[in-house]
């Protein structure tokens, strides 16, 4: 007897009162986020799901998230990092040895049981988007001027800002290149960057053309006067080796010339010097800049006359007359006004709230458009 099989499709009946599936379920939780009088069992009937499977799902969803934005592979709850917090806290440690070193010789180091991926995912999610970036260069302060830091932290941590540091006024100078333009951006398509048609010419430098000075204080803010010192400095060539002299009686003309060959192979090159600008003097400072700081403390003195007097704080420059002793021009010309200074010390930018003002200007400088 011939027996024949047909192709039939399975009854819907058999899954309804099974574990949903992932269709299923985003039905059933989007019933329930947008239900209108209906209850958890009538959406979970609707779509074919346990009554206490649907419970035990939104449990799940309010300790997880939704499962939407939930990663796959999430560590479930309870369970233990794969990178233990005092080995993570070893790795973030300044104390840390291959600080500087790949991810994969920390992970050699530290003996970590786990991969590239995994290590990255841990940064990123538990040290605060941690990973490897790019580090920031600045100049190392020497010792002498470490310890004059220290002093000048140690002398003035007891002033507060209402008895003393609302009355001191900071001044400085500062110059700017208009030719020193920052990297522009240009759409393009990935691998693309560096194209004859995507690189940016840079435009050579003409050195230093604008210098401008001003001061701040909490009371005060003076306008930027821009200056020039007419007086260029001078450009040192660089010091070329004699040429040699030949010797007639102890040398031949073939060895002369040898001789003259090999003093043509040491020559430096003649690079082409340019100033960075005008230097200042100490008498430029004294006849262009200083008065006009001394009539803005004099304004001030009148307004807060009843309160305090007024501080200037000028930095190390040679100009202002700081190394020069009371015998200087400047020196002399603040004693005569009756102006105190605060000392400020060197290699210390941070300590000088018009050094932040500077940045501003110049990245505003910067972004507007040249004709």
């Amino acid at each position: 007897m011939a027996i024949y099989y047909t192709s039939r499709t399975p009854s819907s009946t058999r899954t309804r009162r099974k574990e949903g599936t992932i269709r299923r379920k985003a039905k059933f939780y989007h019933a329930i986020d947008n239900r209108a009088g209906k209850s958890i069992k009538d959406a979970s009937n609707a779509e074919g799901i346990k009554e206490r499977t649907a419970y035990c799902s939104l449990k799940l969803r309010r300790l997880q998230g939704s499962p939407g934005t939930r990663r796959v592979g999430k560590r479930r709850n309870g369970a233990p990092f794969k990178i233990p917090s005092e080995t993570l806290g070893q790795i973030l440690a300044k104390s840390n040895p291959v600080r500087t070193a790949r991810l994969e010789h920390q992970i050699q180091f530290f003996q970590v049981a786990c991969c590239l991926r995994t290590l990255q995912n841990t940064l990123r999610a538990r040290a605060k988007r941690g990973g490897m970036y790019i580090m920031a260069q600045g100049r190392d302060i020497s010792t002498k001027n470490r310890k004059e830091r220290v002093k000048y932290g140690d002398k003035n941590i007891p002033r507060d800002f209402w008895s003393f540091w609302q009355y001191i006024l900071y001044s400085d100078e500062a110059y700017y290149d208009p030719d020193k333009q920052p990297k522009q951006r240009i759409l393009c398509e990935a691998g693309s960057r560096l194209d004859a048609d995507n690189i940016q010419v840079r435009p050579e430098l003409q050195g230093v053309r604008v210098h401008f000075s001003a001061s701040c204080s909490w009371h005060h803010k003076s306008d930027l006067k821009f200056y020039n010192d007419e007086h260029d400095p001078l450009i040192v060539k660089p010091v070329l080796p004699p040429r040699p002299r030949r010797r007639p009686t102890t040398e031949t003309p073939e060895q002369y010339k040898q001789r003259l060959e090999e003093w043509k192979e040491h020559l430096p090159y003649n690079p082409e010097i340019k100033p960075k600008g005008n230097l200042m003097t100490q008498a430029y400072y004294v006849e262009k800049i200083l008065p006009g700081l001394i009539d803005e403390i004099q304004r001030l003195r009148l307004t807060l006359l009843e309160y305090g007097d007024i501080i200037l704080q000028e930095d190390n420059d040679p100009s202002h007359g700081q190394r020069s002793g009371p015998q200087g021009a400047a020196n002399k010309l603040r004693e005569a006004n009756w102006i105190q200074t605060l000392k400020h010390p060197a290699q210390s930018p941070d300590l000088s709230p018009i050094e932040g003002l500077w940045v501003i200007l110049k990245q505003r400088m910067r972004r507007r458009k040249r004709p």
